[in-house]
């Protein structure tokens, strides 16, 4: 399970939360108790959706890995086929431009993970860790 201290809650702060959670409801402060409740939900789900961030920032760049390394294997092939005449310019152009798209989207995707990182570290608080 993920460690809550990890991602920047203090149970302190939880304690007076509750307090004021307590007062509130004493208080017949409806929307206050409702912004908590909010509050609550978000601080259980943050370490599910970290975990679910890394896992997926993680798979999405073993694909592109992947997709790279097919390209290049495929590049070298028509390279090599290119050089003894069994393949057109043409080929060699296509299997070369497959291979920049595949280096394409793996930037794509170090971009996407880099800003989708931000935006969670901005949801959940400090304490993430970079990778």
């Amino acid at each position: 399970m993920c460690d809550s201290s990890k991602y920047g809650y203090n149970h302190l702060t939880n304690a007076a939360l509750s307090a004021q959670l307590v007062i509130s409801k004493a208080n017949g402060n409806s929307d206050l108790v409702k912004l908590f409740d909010e509050l609550n939900h978000i601080g259980s789900v943050a370490p599910q959706a970290v975990y679910l961030f890394e896992h997926a920032a993680k798979k999405r760049l073993e694909a592109t890995e992947k997709g790279i390394e097919a390209s290049e294997k495929a590049y070298e092939t028509v390279l090599a086929r290119y050089q003894v005449g069994a393949a057109s310019f043409l080929d060699l152009i296509s299997a070369q431009s497959v291979l920049i798209d595949s280096r394409s989207a793996r930037a794509q995707a170090q971009i996407d993970t880099y800003l989708q990182y931000h935006v969670l570290a901005t949801a959940v608080g400090d304490g993430l860790s970079e990778n």
